[in-house]
């Protein structure tokens, strides 16, 4: 059973794979974080709440000027203007979590394609943890 709060770590040695639905470029050598793409989601069950809850991020922009926004099963969560390596902190209404399974969605729409080689994969942001705890920030 999930309570709060609730933290994910991510990289190869996290946990944010058991909740990790598309979007996410796993690489096992980067063991501190891990990309999202133009749109990442993480699917899980969240228990319900009767208070407001706050959304942290740890986050590093793979260019400057990168936007991020964030989405609880649709609704609006955050939206961060990010340019350096930075923990972004948001507060959301309990009303956007609902029974069973939650999205989260991280959208970067300025991801870029990290260079010319092989790898071809669009990277907006690295996350190293997420936490969701109830109260305020």
């Amino acid at each position: 059973m999930i309570v709060y709060p609730l933290t994910v770590s991510f990289g190869s040695k996290g946990d944010y794979q058991i909740w990790a639905g598309e979007g996410w470029h796993h690489d096992p050598s980067d063991e501190g974080h891990t990309w999202a793409g133009h749109v990442a989601e993480l699917r899980m069950p969240l228990p319900r709440s009767r208070v407001p809850l706050v959304l942290e991020l740890d986050l590093i922009p793979k260019e400057n000027n990168q936007d991020v926004f964030v989405y609880l099963n649709g609704g609006f969560a955050a939206f961060w203007h990010i340019d350096v390596p930075v923990l972004k902190t948001a507060a959301f209404g309990a009303s956007l979590l609902r029974p069973g399974e939650n999205t989260i969605q991280i959208v970067c729409p300025r991801a870029v394609l990290p260079g010319s080689g092989p790898d071809q994969h669009v990277l907006g942001v690295a996350v190293r943890s997420l936490r969701i705890a109830e109260g305020t920030p």
